[in-house]
């Protein structure tokens, strides 16, 4: 499940947001028997909770109070899951928000979001910000789960595993150490909260963009644009080779609609699944979004 909500309002009441640019993007990417419900579920509830939780310190809006209502939001959230789909399956999710000058982004799980620069000079295109993905052996992860008696297995960091007990059936492997559902792996150190960092959305532009130069048509030298996905689609296509291909739709290099851009970058991540994976393939999702600067 993915979503994009722009403009993104906060409060139940008549809603005017106090910057046409602010914007809520995320991806939900499930896992385990009842991973698809688990997603929706929180694509329902999250934006809902999220705005309520940021119109309620709408007059002391600093970053950390953001950053709490994020964090307050996605355990909210995964207390929202019906108890009979929480224990067989789970969710990453990966979100942006916008708010006046400055991005916030949480994180849980392998799912990814990141934040890329394009010059209209040079055509050039940078990823300029990326989440991490929730790895078990990640130094913090992993002395998290092995003080909560947790195990991990595999010997690459990209190929560990949490071993989550679960009654009556006797054990199963999460290969990340952070997620939404998964209520059996609390109790080995798998946890909802997310990580949140907070990105000046001037900082991001660089020093071209930072001295205000345009285009005679009034464009400006330095755009950016988000991108948030499943990590499926990573498998077999680089971040650079997405945020490329990207660009060119959003900033018309190529004469491609950008919907059908995000489309055929599944079609390609699909063929090189299926081709380099005996037929199978991951689930992948990707949204992506221009930053009004």
């Amino acid at each position: 499940r993915l979503i994009i909500l722009s403009p993104f309002y906060t409060g139940q009441d008549q809603p005017k947001p106090s910057n046409h640019a602010d914007f809520f993007m995320g991806i939900f990417d499930g896992h385990g028997d009842k991973g698809h419900m688990v997603s929706h579920s929180v694509v329902l509830n999250l934006p809902r909770l999220l705005s309520n939780h940021l119109s309620e310190i709408a007059t002391n809006l600093t970053d950390e109070s953001v950053k709490q209502a994020l964090v307050k939001t996605f355990i909210e959230v995964d207390s929202t899951i019906p108890s009979h789909i929480n224990r067989i399956g789970g969710c990453t999710a990966s979100v942006i928000l916008r708010l006046n000058s400055k991005l916030y982004a949480a994180n849980v799980g392998d799912s990814q979001s990141f934040i890329a620069s394009y010059t209209r000079s040079t055509k050039s295109v940078e990823i300029v910000y990326m989440t991490r993905r929730d790895k078990p052996l990640l130094e913090d992860e992993k002395n998290r789960i092995e003080k909560a008696g947790g195990k991990i297995t595999g010997t690459g960091p990209l190929a560990s595993r949490v071993v989550v007990p679960r009654p009556g059936i006797g054990a199963v492997t999460l290969g990340m150490s952070r997620a939404i559902g998964d209520r059996d792996g609390r109790s080995v150190g798998v946890i909802p909260e997310p990580i949140v960092d907070v990105l000046q959305i001037s900082d991001l532009l660089g020093d071209e963009g930072l001295r205000g130069s345009s285009s005679s048509n009034g464009e400006n030298s330095v755009e950016l644009f988000a991108v948030t996905a499943s990590d499926g689609i990573y498998d077999y296509i680089s971040k650079d080779e997405v945020a490329q291909y990207l660009a060119k739709s959003l900033y018309n290099e190529i004469d491609t609609d950008i919907a059908v851009a995000v489309e055929n970058l599944v079609m390609e991540s699909s063929h090189r699944w299926i081709k380099r994976s005996v037929g199978n393939r991951d689930d992948i999702s990707i949204a992506v979004n221009k930053i009004i600067v």
